[in-house]
């Protein structure tokens, strides 16, 4: 997607490029950092920051990591700026494209705290990002409360507000 694409997709106020800039510090910190493949809390497949699609038995270089974040914050971002409202703050904008890194597009635009954004319940929408706290877990098949996930939502959480008065 070229720069100027980019610009026009956040939506009239905000472009993505504004909304994935503010977003990274957050995705990066959560999703953690590895150039060689391991198995995350659910068993997946998991390198670099959080990517988990087509992952090979091999060590990826920081090059090749920073290349697959790009692709895959552009590839996340663009859709779920696109499922929220034009006027969200980019505060707003960027905590769910965070969220939407780690629990996939259709799950954080079919949210309840992407429905509460559509309604411009703001500051609902930050407090319902927080009720995604949970994992399954690989050997029992439950969902279990995660600390890293609560922590993790909390931060989201906390960028969302910021751009609230």
């Amino acid at each position: 997607m070229s720069a100027a694409r980019l610009a026009l997709a956040g939506g009239a106020g905000v472009s993505l490029v504004a909304v994935l800039a503010l977003a990274e510090p957050t995705i990066k910190k959560w999703e953690g950092y590895s150039n060689d493949p391991y198995r995350d809390i659910t068993g997946l497949n998991t390198v670099c920051w959080g990517e988990t699609a087509g992952v090979q038995a091999r060590r990826y270089s920081d090059a090749e990591c920073q290349a697959m974040f790009r692709q895959s914050a552009i590839r996340h971002g663009a859709p779920i700026v696109a499922c929220l409202p034009a006027a969200a703050p980019a505060s707003v904008q960027a905590s769910f494209v965070s969220f939407g890194y780690n629990v996939g597009v259709s799950a954080a635009c079919g949210s309840t705290a992407a429905q509460r954004a559509r309604r411009g319940d703001y500051a609902g929408a930050c407090e319902a990002l927080t009720w995604w706290n949970k994992a399954r877990n690989p050997i029992t098949g439950k969902l279990e409360v995660s600390r890293g996930l609560a922590n993790r939502r909390a931060d989201e959480r906390a960028l969302c507000l910021k751009g609230l008065a």
